[in-house]
């Protein structure tokens, strides 16, 4: 014969359990669901905060700009190589941002280099080069592709490529010196003060690796 109490006793710990059971599966699927709303958002955030989040608004200054899919897609392929080597960040479809300075990739066809992120008639040449910056431009008579650094006490390697004839202007401040080196760090030039005459159309890359913008 059973026990009236042990029988009775099953019962409600059976119910307690069940209702347990019950709460835990509601719990979890709400930590599910948690979890893959917060995924959702942080992948959502990521991609506007990555290269790739930009990668529209490239697309759409590239289209602006007249160029085809094979000549976007060498024009990101010549900046991911710069970025590579120089560092900095992606600021335009063809401009790398430094925090002392920047580079602009001239355009397939086009002799100078412009900055499609940028509205407006913008300056070519000699004009692109900011007050008291070094600038470079890959080819000779301030042409091609263009960068600048400031800041001092820092050897700045060059872009990548450049190793012909190229020209340069020291647009530092007043009087300040800028000195080249070789891949071994042994000065192969060093400029005149900064000014007018502080610069060179037709400029030698081939020998240079590093600027010291301030010497």
């Amino acid at each position: 014969m059973s026990d009236p109490d042990h029988s009775m006793s099953i019962g409600p710990r059976g119910i307690r359990r069940s209702t347990l059971g019950r709460h835990l599966v509601a719990l979890l699927a709400f930590v599910m669901v948690a979890l893959v709303a917060s995924t959702l958002v942080a992948s959502t955030e990521a991609s506007a905060a990555s290269p790739d989040g930009a990668g529209a608004r490239f697309a759409a200054q590239t289209e602006r700009a007249g160029l085809n899919s094979a000549q976007a897609a060498a024009l990101q392929e010549k900046v991911d190589g710069y970025l590579a080597q120089q560092g900095g960040t992606q600021g335009s479809a063809n401009r790398i941002d430094f925090p002392d300075g920047r580079l602009i990739v001239a355009l397939p066809g086009e002799e100078y280099a412009r900055d499609l992120g940028a509205s407006g008639v913008q300056p070519a040449g000699l004009g692109q080069c900011s007050y008291r910056f070094f600038c470079g431009w890959k080819d000779a008579h301030y042409k091609g592709d263009f960068w600048q650094r400031s800041k001092c006490g820092v050897y700045h390697e060059i872009p990548d490529g450049w190793n012909r004839s190229g020209s340069w202007w020291n647009n530092q401040s007043e009087g300040i010196r800028a000195e080249m080196f070789d891949r071994d760090y042994l000065m192969v030039y060093r400029t005149p003060p900064a000014g007018p005459k502080a610069r060179d159309a037709e400029g030698d890359w081939k020998p240079i690796w590093y600027v010291w913008a301030c010497g």
